[in-house]
């Protein structure tokens, strides 16, 4: 709530300079981004509360499966976590889009929710982003953009998993290593790649497409294999047995 909060401020300084709607659509634009970050971090938190010894002997005593407490568990702090967190965003833009009318300070400009809101919905991505076309390229990136978002989501729930102190720093420190290597990997293939790519649509869209796919497998595995160590789960401990 705070760094909304806090942005808001930002977009009423801002604003005061500015006479231009795209004030609104850049900071919202930045709240998204925040928005996705604090996302990131329920996945890589969802094991939050058993962080100790009690509470995962209570965890363990519960009468369900554990498909069921894995899927319990992943709703109540990501799923209802991510609706929770459009709560101070959309108070804050309130009280921005109020201060505005009290004082008739940019009044035509409305609220930015609906900037917002496009930005962290993969659908609109489709048509309503101005980043895509409706060409078969700027489809093709859009579905890729958005698997790439979603396949951050599978990789931070399997190294919350695994590491449930600092699930998050220790997130991020691993996306980041995976980027370093995998830009170094691609360094070597790099030319021949985008001679490959040069000029054509239909080698630009079938390279996005397939590389989506294989996002969405490796995906998938993240998500079982973060399943399979949280039916490992011990009272104990242990993590390091899970590798």
């Amino acid at each position: 709530a705070a760094v909304f909060l806090l942005m808001e401020l930002m977009l009423l300084l801002m604003m005061g300079d500015y006479d231009n709607p795209w004030v609104i659509e850049f900071m919202m634009g930045m709240c998204a981004a925040t928005y996705f970050f604090i996302v990131l971090s329920f996945f890589s938190g969802y094991l939050g509360g058993m962080r100790d010894k009690r509470k995962r002997v209570g965890m363990l005593m519960l009468p369900a499966t554990n498909a069921e407490k894995f899927v319990a568990m992943f709703v109540w702090t990501v799923v209802i976590g991510a609706v929770a967190a459009l709560v101070p965003m959309a108070v804050a833009d309130t009280l921005r889009w109020g201060i505005c009318q009290l004082l008739r300070w940019h009044t035509s400009f409305g609220t930015g929710m609906e900037y917002f809101l496009t930005n962290i919905c993969p659908m609109r991505a489709f048509g309503a982003n101005r980043f895509s076309s409706v060409s078969a390229v700027g489809m093709a990136s859009a579905v890729l953009f958005n698997v790439w978002l979603v396949w951050h989501c599978s990789l931070f729930m399997l190294v919350g998993t695994l590491f449930r102190r600092m699930p998050t720093f220790m997130s991020f420190v691993v996306s980041a290593s995976l980027f370093l290597v995998g830009m170094y990997c691609f360094s070597f293939v790099s030319d021949s790649i985008f001679a490959w790519l040069d000029g054509s649509d239909i080698h630009m869209t079938t390279f996005a497409y397939v590389f989506s796919a294989a996002l969405v497998a490796e995906g998938l595995l993240n998500v079982w294999l973060s399943y399979r160590l949280f039916c490992r789960l011990t009272v104990g401990g242990g993590r390091w047995l899970n590798f």
